[in-house]
């Protein structure tokens, strides 16, 4: 993108404050329209300033954003079933939610549950995964 038009403060100051807000309400119906009036700009003008400041256009920000706090629920909240999880992201279908979380993350929601979980040292569970060794070392 061009720097024919800089974006000023004020409406990165605006960008900055609705993501904190997006972060905060992931699970309000947004809508570029409400995106950009809750910023106080038009849709079209929103969508650039946004997409300079954040690097992506605003409803895939906010996808991803559904997305990682789906990838969390799926390794804290292991009892949670995938169905819910991907409901909770903003999905209607289980087939849907999996070709948009393999999209972002590589892996299917079901092996992100798989992944080991941080200890109160910070250091991941063993596993066999994690004890295997590399072919060739004995």
């Amino acid at each position: 993108m061009t720097d024919l038009y800089p974006l000023g403060p004020e409406a990165r100051l605006a960008v900055m404050t609705l993501l904190l807000e997006l972060q905060d309400a992931l699970d309000e119906p947004w809508t570029l329209e409400s995106m950009a009036a809750r910023a106080g700009y038009d849709p079209f003008h929103f969508a650039r300033g946004f997409q300079r400041v954040v690097g992506q256009p605003p409803l895939r920000y906010l996808r991803s954003l559904r997305l990682e706090r789906a990838a969390h629920d799926l390794v804290f909240m292991p009892d949670k079933p995938l169905l819910d999880v991907g409901v909770a992201a903003g999905y209607s279908s289980p087939e849907a939610f999996r070709r948009a979380f393999v999209r972002l993350f590589g892996i299917p929601p079901s092996a992100m549950r798989l992944r080991p979980r941080a200890t109160a040292r910070g250091r991941p569970r063993p596993t066999p995964v994690n004890l295997a060794r590399p072919d060739g070392l004995r």
